[in-house]
Parts: structure tokens; sequence; C-alpha cells
């Protein structure tokens, strides 16, 4: 089983448990009928959502710095050629920005290999920069620079920010009597 598939499976697993906290939270409520218990039980749904969201960045991180234990193991110098642009739209009467993704010329078994970091910054790499590398190879689309968590460590803050607050009052309402 790959891991694409294992992760679908794990967000199907997260979503029916926070589901399943929220309408035994909704049920437990004292209430004279279900209907009542549902309308007063939205807030449990609100934290449901909020759950939700931080057990996904926090997997997202999680699988991330696992796949760089696993994978980007061959390390070497690269020389920076490039830079990937991705734009992110402003709202309202704020404009929006450019962050960027280094591209990386790294020579394996003989071979120059353009490999692309995963994560992105908001200052332009600078072209012609050599960097100690820590690539995949076989798949050339995740590569880490100075640590391991480089580009996670935001995703797994929000993910416990999120999550266990939310959590902790599903499962108090779930077991509240």
């Amino acid at each position: 089983m790959g891991i694409k598939n294992t992760r679908k499976i794990l967000y199907i697993v997260t979503a029916i448990l926070v589901i399943e906290l929220c309408i035994i939270g909704v049920l437990r409520q004292d209430r004279p009928t279900i209907g009542d218990k549902l309308i007063n039980g939205v807030p449990l749904y609100f934290f449901g959502i909020f759950a939700l969201i931080g057990l996904i960045n926090l997997e997202h991180s999680l699988s991330g710095i696992v796949y760089r234990a696993i994978h980007c193991r061959y390390v070497t110098e690269g020389v920076c050629v490039g830079a990937i642009k991705k734009y992110h739209p402003g709202k309202g009467s704020w404009n929006g920005y450019y962050t960027y993704a280094p591209v990386y010329e790294i020579e394996y078994e003989g071979t120059i290999i353009r490999i692309q970091s995963a994560s992105y910054v908001s200052e332009l790499p600078k072209i012609g920069t050599v960097d100690i590398l820590h690539a995949d190879v076989q798949r050339a689309d995740d590569l880490y620079i100075n640590h391991i968590l480089e580009g996670l460590v935001s995703p797994m803050i929000v993910g416990v920010i999120f999550s266990l607050p939310a959590m902790a009052i599903l499962i108090l309402a779930a077991i509240a009597n």
C-alpha cells in the first residue's frame, strides 16, 4: 500500500472519528428531542471542523518528516539554477504576493538532475548559490537544505493549535453526563 492510499485511509478514519465524537456529544446533551439536540449541537460541529483541519495539518507535517527521513538520504552539493514562482491572490484592497521554491541541479551517478524544493519561501532564491542538500533522487520532487523540519514547522503548529483544544472539547462533550 502506497503512502497516498495510507493518507486517504487516515483522513477517512479521522473524519469518521471526529463526526462520531460530534454526534455522541450532541446526543448526550440534556434536551427533550433529538432535533433540539442537533440544533443546539452546532458548536460541536464547529469544533469538529477545527479538529479535522488541525489533524490534517498535523498528518501532513508528520508524513513529510517521515518521508524526508526515509527518502531524502542523498547528501550532495546543489547549485541553485532557478525558482518556481507561486502567486497567492489578495483580497479586497490587499494585494497578493509570490512565494518561491528553489530549483537545484545536482550530480547523481554521473548524471545532472534538476530537483525542486517542496518548501516555498518569500524571498527569491539567489541563482548560482551552492547549498548542501538532502535529496530524494528517485522522485526529484523533495529536498531539504538545513533541517528535516524545513517548511513543516508552521503547518505542525497550526495543527496543534487547531486540533488539541477542539479534540479536548469534543471528547469532554462525548463523555460528559
